[in-house]
């Protein structure tokens, strides 16, 4: 029997054999067979700053040669075959070029025993000098415990011996430079099962926000509670199915009680997972810009990792097939290594944040990242002409001069007991910018706790718009508390059981952060976000003056079960 090709050489290359029940003579059924797989090639592609670059436009100027016949690159949906995509180490029955989760693969249909110096040359388009990658493959006649052959491929990439992955530094455009307008909006091709996971997530999001504005009561903010689940999103898969790490993460985002949740067992155990996280996020980084061509959407995400840390090769690979994530190992010691982490950031938001962190604390050993970036143009845009400096009433109640614009246009709009709100459209409508007005006496903070954001009840309308031209910055440094409010505490202590990232005991998160900007004015909307989580495996032990001078508490418990087995008080009697 045939076995799936599993193995990885080089790290980005895969040369499969298998076994089966009889010699290529078929003379002795007991012997082995050895049945050479396709040699795919796999390539990531860097710009000079070092940030994963390609994209579904760029990569429509890519082709290869290979035998002399030229390959365009294709998607990996053009590639599928019987059903079945194409993967990053495994092409099954495809022969040519595809782009996928950052990556350009190439793969040959039939396997050959041997390859002599065969060569892939990339055409990057325009004024690029293309690269040659040579290929070379002989047979190890050895078994494995499992019986299998293995083949050993050698690789070398413009005459230079390689010895990893292949990566390649190239000036290629990050987007395209003009969007085509005349393309039609988009539907997402969003699961019915899906829905309530994002009715889960949205719900979070509110929730998150409304302790957000709770405790800054009168101060501007802004915040981007998807991309806080978009990281935690990631967080889970470190952690072991059905742990107690995922069950708060899953608790959380579906914002459901264990009673509530379907995922329950017949034992009445509660099941968790963060696969249906990892297969709608996956949707949502792909559609998400694709349903709108006239609004530029893009989401990001990163491991940084320090030098001596191990990672398991199996979380950053299913960071990259589901997240789309680029991983980097830097040396946390060195200055560089902040500059690269907030270059990535001002890359990813398009400089809206130029800077995530500061710097690395000592005991830091790794940083996951997500970025989302928004910009797009009013359906009806104002006219700056319109805009007037105009009497502001600020949450005190006095009065200072703001740019105001002006606008007449159907919109949505809704009334509600505490609010009135209109719903305005970019583009061509696959996004909406929504704004509460709260009634007289009703303060920003006291309407946020009692708003369902996901029913109001829009009607189309009429409406003449007064809105001031804006701008806020939000450092949100320290999200621990919102999150563990939130019912998730397991990942910021040393129980948080992150098996699946790395071979480190008593790895733990010491702290989520955000930083978020958004810009409104006549032309439109742009708004970034990039949330962080950082892991470290020692105690930050904080100084801490404790005086009983007063009456107090005490408790005697026993640690490994948890058992109180005194608690009184002291009052000085």
């Amino acid at each position: 029997m045939k076995k799936v090709f599993r193995h990885l050489l080089w790290g980005a290359l895969m040369a499969g054999l298998t076994a089966g029940c009889t010699t290529d003579d078929g003379n002795n059924p007991d012997d082995p067979i050895v049945d050479y797989a396709p040699v795919v090639i796999s390539v990531k592609v860097l710009s000079p700053e070092g940030y994963s670059i390609l994209n579904a436009q760029n990569t429509q100027n890519i082709s290869a040669v290979y035998k002399d016949k030229s390959y365009e690159c294709q998607s990996k949906e053009s590639a599928m075959r019987n059903g079945e995509p194409t993967t990053r180490y495994y092409m099954p029955t495809f022969y040519g070029l595809v782009y996928q989760n950052d990556y350009l693969l190439f793969g040959e249909l039939d396997g050959a025993k041997n390859y002599n110096n065969e060569q892939l040359i990339l055409h990057w388009g325009g004024d690029l000098k293309p690269d040659t990658i040579t290929f070379s493959r002989s047979l190890i006649a050895e078994f494995s415990e499992r019986g299998d052959f293995w083949g050993y491929t050698s690789l070398q990439l413009n005459g230079q011996p390689v010895t990893g992955e292949i990566i390649l530094r190239k000036d290629l455009p990050t987007q395209t430079e003009e969007v085509n307008d005349s393309t039609p909006r988009k539907m997402m091709p969003i699961k019915d099962e899906w829905r309530e996971l994002i009715s889960g997530v949205n719900r979070f999001g509110v929730t998150l926000f409304q302790q957000m504005v709770k405790e800054k009561q009168t101060e501007s903010l802004v915040a981007s509670p998807l991309s806080v689940a978009y990281l935690l999103g990631m967080v889970a898969n470190g952690a072991p199915e059905n742990s107690q790490t995922q069950i708060e993460i899953d608790i959380a985002l579906r914002q459901r009680e264990k009673k509530e949740n379907p995922s329950i067992s017949v034992e009445g155990c509660y099941i968790a997972s963060a696969k249906p996280f990892n297969e709608l996020f996956q949707t949502l980084i792909t559609w998400a810009p694709q349903v709108d061509g006239s609004v530029k959407l893009e989401l990001a995400d990163a491991l940084f990792t320090d030098n001596g840390f191990p990672v398991y090769a199996g979380f950053v690979d299913l960071l990259a097939q589901y997240y789309r994530a680029d991983y980097a190992k830097l040396d946390f010691s060195s200055s560089e290594a902040v500059k690269t982490i907030n270059d990535w950031s001002s890359q990813k938001t398009h400089g809206l944040i130029p800077s995530i962190i500061d710097q690395i604390p000592g005991n830091v050993v790794a940083y996951l990242f997500n970025a989302l970036y928004f910009k797009a143009p009013w359906t009806v845009p104002f006219k700056t002409e319109d805009t007037r400096q105009e009497p502001f009433t600020l949450p005190d109640g006095s009065k200072v001069m703001k740019p105001l614009m002006h606008n007449k246009l159907e919109a949505g709009a809704a009334q509600g007991e505490h609010y009135t709100a209109v719903s305005l459209p970019f583009g061509k409508g696959a996004y909406w910018m929504d704004f509460y007005l709260p009634a007289e006496g009703v303060s920003t903070a006291q309407l946020a706790q009692e708003l369902d954001f996901q029913n109001i009840p829009w009607m189309a309308a009429d409406v003449t718009l007064t809105l001031p031209r804006f701008e806020v910055t939000s450092d949100h440094n320290r999200l621990n508390e919102f999150l563990q409010n939130q019912g998730i505490h397991r990942i910021f202590t040393a129980a948080a059981g992150f098996s699946e990232l790395s071979p480190v005991e008593d790895l733990y998160i010491s702290r989520i952060f955000q930083k978020a900007r958004i810009i409104i004015n006549e032309q439109g909307g742009e708004a970034a976000a990039v949330t962080g989580a950082e892991y470290t495996n020692e105690c930050l032990r904080e100084e801490v003056t404790f005086t009983a001078d007063r009456p107090f508490l005490y408790c005697i418990r026993e640690d490994s079960s948890g058992g109180i087995f005194f608690l009184g008080t002291y009052c000085g009697d």
